[in-house]
């Protein structure tokens, strides 16, 4: 019995250092695969880079003149080039780079922007600052969205009326 021991304690050696060795081997590899994971991240951003900068240069473009429609006198120059910028954006720019979200609340913008060159009374003005209040909430939701800041398909808050 006693000859069985140095047996024994070289088996239970081996196998401890054989289960060591693997679990070692495991670590490394799920290492090595979080590894992989982060670096096609980061080279799935580095791809998307340029359209994703394009997209916010057009999303604060569009908040700038959204801002100007809602603050500037619709009877200066100013505004009539901001207007025709607006819908320039709209229908080519913007369009091939906008979250559904900003999609959404550029054709609101426009619905009232309509109104409000039809009849620019106060009422309308109201509509046409809220419409741009919910475009800027929009534009956030879709900067976040493409940049990862986990809120897509968020709605915008309404505002208060």
């Amino acid at each position: 019995m006693t000859g069985l021991l140095p047996i024994a304690t070289a088996v239970g050696g081996a196998l401890w250092g054989l289960y060591a060795y693997f679990d070692h081997q495991r670590a490394a590899q799920d290492l090595a695969a979080a590894q992989a994971a982060k670096d096609s991240q980061t080279r799935l951003i580095e791809a998307q880079r340029p359209f994703l900068v394009k997209q916010l240069d057009l999303y604060f473009e569009t908040a700038q003149i959204a801002g100007k429609l809602v603050s500037l006198d619709p009877a200066s120059e100013e505004w009539r080039a901001s207007d025709r910028r607006y819908w320039a954006l709209y229908w080519s720019e913007l369009s091939m780079v906008e979250h559904q979200v900003v999609e959404s609340a550029m054709i609101q913008f426009g619905e009232a922007l309509r109104k409000f060159e039809a009849a620019p009374d106060s009422a309308n003005k109201t509509k046409l600052q809220n419409a741009a209040y919910l475009l800027a909430h929009a534009i956030r939701t879709g900067i976040e969205s493409a940049w990862g800041g986990g809120v897509t398909g968020s709605k915008p808050p309404e505002p208060e009326k």
